[in-house]
């Protein structure tokens, strides 16, 4: 009898022990799971990494926006300073205008790197897609300028005369090619990254919110 007693008290020791610590428990399980989702400077889910995993996807967003901050800044500096010289023209007015805009969705961009927002990284995306659409466009239209020009309107443009037409075209063709499709890769990668750190954000916030329901939970 002794002994049964003695099992029994032992038994309902533990009984308490576990019931004591098991909050404790659920807690510590509630924040190993929070760092699936960690904070976006620490780079710990292979998932969330660019630039073949050099950076993490917070980071690389912020430094797309950087380049594209420092590439507008320049390029409207570029065009009224040529503007200034030459004269204000239509194109140098669409071009300063579509640089204005995209300084816009820049700006709100790093807003919502800032505050961690899924929806303020959307018009980067919307108009980073019309971008590339009209880098498509662009190209389009040259080689078809290009293909159907006259020589001597060509070789006006070119100004030189020791290549043949059909040379100055190719050059022509391969660098429209280069410069507006390679444009247009560029920014289908810089979208990339910033759906990622959308959908890295979306996660981020899911998490946390059910983590914060989960710590209600335990308190009641």
């Amino acid at each position: 009898m002794t002994n049964v007693s003695t099992s029994i008290s032992q038994t309902t020791i533990s009984v308490e022990n576990v019931t004591s610590i098991s909050p404790n428990s659920t807690k510590e399980k509630i924040v190993t799971s929070n760092q699936l989702f960690p904070d976006p400077l620490i780079p710990h889910n292979d998932e969330y990494l660019c630039c073949c995993g050099c950076f993490q996807i917070y980071c690389g967003t912020i430094t797309i926006a950087l380049f594209h901050y420092l590439f507008l800044c320049l390029s409207i500096i570029f065009e009224i300073s040529s503007s200034g010289r030459y004269g204000f023209t239509f194109l140098g007015n669409i071009v300063i205008g579509c640089h204005s805009i995209f300084y816009i969705f820049i700006v709100v961009l790093f807003i919502g790197l800032e505050q961690k927002s899924t929806k303020m990284l959307l018009p980067y995306i919307i108009y980073g897609y019309i971008l590339v659409a009209l880098y498509i466009f662009a190209w389009i239209f040259l080689t078809i300028i290009v293909l159907l020009a006259q020589p001597s309107y060509i070789r006006r443009i070119i100004g030189k005369h020791d290549f043949s037409v059909s040379t100055i075209k190719i050059i022509l063709f391969i660098k429209s090619t280069f410069i507006f499709l390679g444009l247009a890769l560029i920014q289908v990668w810089c979208n990339f990254v910033v759906q990622k750190c959308r959908k890295y954000f979306r996660l981020l916030g899911e998490s946390n919110s059910n983590n914060n329901s989960d710590d209600r939970d335990i308190e009641q």
